[in-house]
């Protein structure tokens, strides 16, 4: 299976504090979530005015049943999944995929099905020399399911390039 990751985040110091996190499986499941734990008058400028106004409305909840959640969407062990055959990606994801094992506590508390690192489409995308202009457009940039749901378009434009320009 493949889950494909985004995340909005703000810089808090050094650390990385979640906003969202929008995750789309292979398949074609959602989950998005909204953090009740940041405080949005601590967010810079940019922020407020590109990522803020897309969490309005949305039902926040605590990082602990964030969590929970996600690991009830994954399915895990009682899907059959292993690090193996379970792979995560997502685009520019070190911030992305820190925010995910940070929900869990850390890479040595993830549960044993997940992967210990998230593949970059951007990665690939240089490998393959896919061309920027072939990238899709997210259909709402900053949004962290959309931007998933984004993620998940990409890699199967790659994996059709790669079959194509072999």
């Amino acid at each position: 299976m493949h889950l494909y990751l985004d995340t909005e985040y703000a810089l808090k110091g050094n650390a990385m504090e979640l906003l969202s996190i929008g995750l789309v499986k292979s398949n074609g499941e959602e989950y998005y979530a909204v953090s009740s734990e940041f405080n949005p008058e601590n967010a810079n400028d940019w922020l407020k005015a590109n990522v803020l106004p897309k969490l309005e409305g949305a039902c926040r909840k605590g990082l602990f049943t964030i969590k929970e959640e996600i690991e009830k969407f994954i399915g895990g062990e009682g899907e059959g999944l292993h690090r193996v055959n379970l792979e995560c990606w997502g685009y520019f994801c070190a911030a992305d995929w820190t925010l995910l094992v940070n929900l869990f506590g850390g890479l040595d508390q993830l549960p044993s099905y997940m992967p210990l690192y998230c593949k970059e489409l951007r990665q690939e995308m240089d490998r393959m020399k896919f061309p920027l202009s072939k990238l899709p457009k997210s259909e709402d940039k900053h949004h962290a399911l959309a931007d998933a749901r984004r993620n998940w378009v990409l890699h199967q434009r790659l994996l059709s390039w790669e079959q194509e320009h072999r």
